[in-house]
């Protein structure tokens, strides 16, 4: 399961950073040359690439922080809920039937 998991994660960064990447690079292009005077060309790529990088710091941390803690408390809602329309269920283990008393 962890397999599937992680290289699913994997699939998902890869064409996010990807997608990011590209977007970002074309946005500078799209610019006029005033623009560039006015900033440093080297320090404009770094930041393109730096936001694209933090895409995957962002997924891995939203998957496993958040998601990893809301799996185990759905499962645990949904076996306790189980449980506890087996134990209210007339004729279960513990609950006699006092209809004719």
């Amino acid at each position: 399961m962890w397999r599937i998991g992680i290289h699913c994660l994997n699939r998902l960064d890869g064409r996010g950073i990807e997608n990011l990447y590209v977007i970002g690079l074309d946005e500078l292009l799209a610019k006029d040359a005033a623009f560039f005077h006015d900033n440093f060309a080297g320090s404009l790529t770094k930041r393109v690439l730096s936001f694209a990088s933090r895409f995957e710091d962002f997924t891995d941390n939203l998957v496993f922080n958040i998601v990893g803690s809301l799996v185990p408390l759905v499962f645990a809602s949904v076996v306790l809920w189980r449980l506890g329309q087996a134990a209210g269920r007339p004729g279960a283990a513990g609950h006699g039937d006092r209809h004719g008393e």
